[in-house]
């Protein structure tokens, strides 16, 4: 259970990868993703995607029907997997799971993206983080409430508390790399943990058709994919750049991104 979940266009989430994985192994796989009205790909309610059963329910934190529908729909599962920091799903999913006793692990994408961890999750590195901003439990949650002032601090707080509580619930923590691991000990976890690298989809990526760019730039190229914003590192590369060319003179940086909406 993702934010997107599993897509027919996103190949490379690591939530489509594990899912289709599983499905071809001879398991059965049902997956849950959040309805996104604007993002191709994830408006539909119902999809078979090469033998995952997906259902997208509406963004809402606990009471949400759709989600409750989702679960109950079909055979109680064996296992959990959530995703995510950010997953608003994940606190009545857990509470779900518990009552029929059905074990939950977390994959922990990227602890950074936490808002309450971090004051700035495009640049996360700014400022220490904020291990004690963090709700864990009920008993912590009440203390808090009690020096709350006005309705928006209980909605935060509840928030919080929604949104950290799966996560030391989850059996097992499943992060993708050692700094995640790692952080996530320094967040005060103490389940047992398998750290699994980012997954890839390498048959799609090996599949996909070589076609090499006709570009005006010399070579050697220097390649950044992804969202120009602060969190996923252009900056660094723009500032790098005098120091590359300074000993690649005819080095070129090279940037792909997503044409920003109109």
């Amino acid at each position: 259970m993702g934010l997107g979940g599993v897509s027919a266009t996103f190949r490379n989430w690591p939530e489509r990868i594990v899912s289709l994985a599983l499905a071809r192994r001879g398991h059965d796989v049902r997956a849950i993703g959040m309805i996104y009205p604007s993002i191709a790909g994830l408006t539909s309610e119902r999809a078979d995607i090469e033998g995952v059963q997906v259902r997208r329910v509406p963004q809402r934190f606990w009471p949400n029907r759709a989600l409750a529908a989702a679960l109950d729909e079909g055979p109680s599962p064996d296992l959990i997997h959530l995703f995510h920091p950010r997953n608003i799903l994940a606190a009545q999913t857990t509470a779900w799971a518990r009552r029929r006793r059905v074990p939950t692990v977390y994959t922990w994408l990227g602890p950074y993206h936490d808002p309450y961890l971090v004051d700035d999750r495009e640049r996360p590195f700014d400022a220490p983080p904020h291990y004690e901003r963090l709700v864990w439990t009920r008993s912590q949650l009440a203390r808090r409430l009690l020096s709350a002032r006005g309705p928006r601090q209980v909605r935060d707080l509840l928030r919080n508390y929604r949104l950290h509580w799966p996560l030391k619930a989850a059996r097992r923590l499943l992060p993708g790399t050692r700094f995640e691991a790692e952080e996530m000990r320094r967040m005060g976890l103490t389940q047992p943990q398998t750290v699994i690298p980012q997954w890839i989809d390498v048959a799609a990526v090996r599949g996909e058709p070589l076609a090499r760019p006709e570009l005006p730039a010399p070579r050697p190229w220097l390649l950044f994919v992804g969202q120009l914003t602060p969190r996923k590192g252009y900056d660094l590369a723009l500032r790098a750049l005098p120091a590359i060319v300074a000993r690649h003179p005819t080095a070129s940086l090279l940037m792909v991104s997503r044409t920003p909406p109109s």
